[in-house]
């Protein structure tokens, strides 16, 4: 059976995380616009280092860094409201493993699209944002936006190696522990 994920092009190729087989830091930005463009008619080109591209359920945007042909990194949004394209953090975390930091809102946070909790893996960032009950569990927490990235991207957005950060007192993350609610990851992480 095929999850949603899957369904949009999400996954694992050669054990690197992919959209529809491009692979940041693998794939050129040539290969990734083609591929892309015969797939939708939706196509942006508003910046040098970004191009936007809309897909049935599924927005997508490449970040391009001038020093390298490859694709830097892969924005993903998926439409969350449409039942076909929601992906849930536990979807995600039995395709690519469990994340090694989360970040959390502060309790002061209140507005439904603030980011309530982030995730971060190597190389790979997810956000939720629309979790509209607090105290319960997080299996079933639609992820709003995903960033896919290469080396090239780390420094410029993308945390080094968030694993290292799980202990840094200067941060409001943790590490993951399991889908406990957003009150009890703000328990963990403000006190």
């Amino acid at each position: 059976m095929l999850t949603t994920l899957h369904e949009l092009g999400i996954t694992l190729c050669n054990n690197h995380p992919c959209f529809m087989n491009i692979i940041p830091g693998a794939t050129t930005v040539q290969e990734a616009i083609a591929l892309l463009k015969s797939k939708t008619n939706i196509y942006n080109e508003s910046s040098f280092h970004a191009k936007y591209f809309t897909l049935d359920k599924i927005f997508c945007k490449i970040a391009i860094v001038d020093s390298s042909p490859y694709v830097a990194g892969i924005e993903l949004g998926p439409d969350y409201l449409i039942p076909e394209a929601r992906i849930t953090l536990k979807e995600f975390v039995e395709l690519f493993g469990e994340p090694c930091l989360t970040w959390v809102a502060s309790p002061n946070a209140v507005s439904r699209h603030t980011t309530k909790l982030a995730f971060e893996y190597p190389l790979i960032r997810i956000l939720c944002q629309d979790i509209t009950d607090d105290d319960l569990s997080t299996s079933d927490a639609a992820i709003t936006h995903i960033l896919f990235a290469a080396f090239i991207l780390v420094g410029r957005g993308m945390t080094p190696n968030p694993c290292e950060l799980v202990n840094d007192p200067q941060i409001h993350g943790t590490s993951w522990h399991g889908f406990i609610s957003v009150n009890e990851y703000r328990r963990l992480v403000w006190g």
